[in-house]
């Protein structure tokens, strides 16, 4: 008889335990065929589980024996030909048809005409102990579930410990997480703004694994993490809603809100593309925050509400003009137009009341960073504080691996202490990053806010239509159509600028913005001038955090 060695394990991982890996097996089978002068024509091996059929390497070594080549097979043990009632039916059809004539083993030898019943059993016990693994596995995972634990590969932010088979937090992507969730929380980002700051300007990457070998974030990614409710403290496994014991990343009403912002932008999103052929907002000079899909039929479509009814006001051209009229959907509304260029007139008027000279920008700014400076050297002696707490954390959970290595704390008690250390160290990571976030957060908003007030309005003299909308976007709160009049609520951002922005001194005018880079452009001011500034600007950021204001920046053109 001619024999195929057929050496198999369940993994293809190389730290794999098995009873024998595939040298130890084909090692004993190649002895056994030398004592018994066994005629081996081919040795096939793979790294396959044998719970399920389709094993590319068994389903050749069967088609070889279908066609003749070979008609016996010698292995380690049975078990390694199947542990699935497919396989071993195949097995035991072919040595009643005659077309598999013996399987040798060093232990048996099993031959059609005399050991079917033995054959049957033992392909039955290697099947019944992958139904009891699978039971055994289900059982200790729903055990691991109910004490709090995560059976499974944690979600980003975390990581599984090898060592104590505990889960951890990952003290480097944690806090850059909660910061974006911060982000979506306040409101002022958007989802896609979201993932552009965590990927581009913080640096972020997820795990090397295969399927993704550069740790690369993707924007579906990022939707997945913020629709988790692990990070709020609960999970689903196998139907069941379980709450794990490790550190949360946000509470569960910060995850619910997360979760209506989510929610609210993607129905106004769909809302808007049926309404005006675009899915994403304008910033003020025009340009798109993601993909534009098609340009708006008209420029202020979407941004004016009927005072009456409620619904969006519509637009349509007549006579080479275009009027914008509510739908009349209530009748109590009326189709009373107003034209383009009134609505534009109305806006002009508004921007003109909040416009500032360019030197007021320029003062405004070299006072903005003089502050900056001041504060950054504050904050110098606080920062080596924490800097040093961060270190005694790390000092406390490195004595604490040395303890558990010498054999004086039990796997269980060092996980818990770690788990604690590790909260503190995440704690402390977010409350570090939070104010001073907040912060530069509030003083790009009030760059924004000064190159809005200095630019905008020739801006929208001189503009196309997509950025006399994103200007008029951000110019007000709320546009509302009354009977052919329209009523503007000015964005509160802008509020202060037509009354105490313009009581604050100036420098004269012959002071020119352009040379300060040898002249400071706040020296023509007195003492006492300047502390007015600082006390506008610190009054004014504190209005902004308070509020959690937020100007689109300025965006050039490719």
């Amino acid at each position: 008889m001619r024999y195929i060695n057929y050496a198999r394990r369940s993994s293809n991982e190389k730290s794999s335990k098995q009873v024998a890996s595939i040298d130890d097996q084909l090692k004993d089978t190649r002895r056994l065929a030398a004592e018994r002068d066994l005629d081996v024509v081919e040795e096939l091996t793979e790294s396959r589980t044998a719970k399920e059929p389709g094993r590319p390497v068994f389903n050749r070594m069967i088609e070889k024996i279908r066609r003749g080549d070979a008609d016996a097979i010698v292995c380690w043990k049975l078990d390694r030909l199947s542990r699935n009632p497919i396989d071993a039916a195949t097995l035991r059809w072919m040595m009643t048809k005659g077309q598999l004539k013996e399987i040798h083993t060093p232990h048996q030898v099993y031959r059609a005409e005399d050991n079917a019943l033995i054959t049957a059993v033992e392909s039955a016990m290697a099947e019944q102990y992958i139904a009891d693994l699978r039971r055994n596995v289900e059982r200790g995972m729903r055990s691991k579930c109910e004490k709090g634990g995560f059976p499974l590969m944690v979600p980003s932010g975390y990581k599984n410990e090898r060592l104590t088979r505990e889960v951890e937090v990952d003290d480097e992507r944690f806090p850059l997480l909660r910061r974006a969730w911060e982000l979506l929380l306040n409101g002022s980002h958007t989802i896609p703004q979201i993932h552009d700051t965590l990927v581009n300007v913080w640096g972020y990457r997820g795990r090397v694994m295969k399927c993704n070998p550069k740790g690369v974030l993707t924007l579906s990614a990022l939707y997945n993490i913020f629709r988790n409710p692990f990070y709020k403290g609960s999970y689903t496994f196998m139907g069941t809603v379980y709450t794990h014991k490790y550190p949360r990343m946000v509470s569960p009403t910060e995850w619910q809100r997360g979760q209506e912002i989510i929610s609210q932008r993607a129905h106004k999103s769909r809302k808007s593309a049926r309404t005006h052929g675009e899915l994403k907002s304008l910033d003020y000079e025009g340009h798109m925050d993601c993909q534009k899909v098609a340009r708006p039929a008209m420029t202020y479509t979407g941004l004016m509400t009927c005072a009456t009814c409620g619904f969006l006001v519509t637009a349509e051209k007549s006579k080479g003009h275009v009027y914008y009229h509510c739908n009349a959907k209530q009748d109590t509304c009326t189709k009373r137009g107003m034209r383009e260029e009134a609505i534009e007139r109305e806006i002009d008027a508004l921007l003109e009341s909040i416009t500032l000279p360019p030197q007021f920008e320029t003062l405004a700014l070299e006072i903005l960073h003089d502050m900056q400076s001041e504060e950054a050297a504050r904050k110098q002696v606080v920062e080596d504080a924490r800097r040093k707490t961060g270190q005694n954390i790390g000092r406390q959970k490195e004595a604490l691996l040395s303890l558990y290595l010498q054999g004086h704390l039990e796997a269980e008690e060092y996980a818990s202490k770690k788990r604690e250390l590790s909260q503190q160290e995440a704690d402390f990571k977010i409350e570090d990053g939070g104010v001073e976030r907040a912060l530069s957060e509030a003083d790009e908003t009030i760059v924004n806010v000064l190159h809005f007030v200095s630019q905008a309005r020739s801006l929208f003299a001189e503009s196309q239509a997509e950025i006399k909308r994103g200007i008029a976007k951000n110019l007000a709160e709320i546009y509302l159509f009354n009977n052919g009049t329209l009523e503007i609520t000015l964005n509160p951002l802008f509020a202060s600028v037509r009354y105490e922005w313009r009581g604050l001194p100036l420098p004269p005018e012959s002071i020119e913005p352009e040379k300060r880079g040898s002249y400071k452009f706040k020296k023509a001011l007195s003492g006492p001038d300047i502390q007015r500034w600082c006390t506008f600007l610190e009054e004014y950021r504190t209005f902004i955090l308070l509020n959690h204001y937020h100007l689109p920046k300025k965006k050039t053109t490719d």
